[in-house]
């Protein structure tokens, strides 16, 4: 397993004493210990999330985005985005891998012709 936890294992906790901003990234707002924690959670949990826009979170696959932190903390903090906001990008996410499939297709279809004239060529004329 990967050695980076996702989001789902780990937890934003804030000291409730510090009087942190909800969504803060301020490392003197986070805590690590056990005492006066709060999970930070905005009323939508991550695989509701998956389910609802499934498109949406297909655009955070690692294949789209090389080794950077980008697509945990994009998951990590999408619920703060608004619904309507959200079914917006899942459409787009739809159509974009719509048309993905297409380009894919077409290079099969290069890839096949291609295969075939050089199959073509190997066989013996019958001159």
């Amino acid at each position: 397993r990967n050695s980076k936890k996702s989001s789902n294992d780990k937890l934003a906790l804030v000291d409730a004493n510090a009087n942190a901003n909800v969504g803060t990234t301020k490392e003197e707002d986070l805590v690590v210990g056990k005492s006066q924690k709060v999970e930070l959670n905005q009323g939508k949990d991550d695989e509701d999330l998956d389910k609802i826009y499934p498109f949406l979170n297909g655009s955070l696959r690692p294949d789209y985005i090389s080794d950077m932190p980008i697509p945990e903390f994009v998951k990590s903090n999408l619920s703060l985005v608004g619904s309507s906001e959200l079914k917006e990008l899942d459409s787009k996410w739809k159509k974009q891998n719509a048309a993905e499939v297409e380009v894919f297709l077409g290079r099969i279809d290069l890839i096949r012709e291609q295969t075939r004239m050089v199959l073509d060529a190997m066989k013996p004329s019958k001159n």
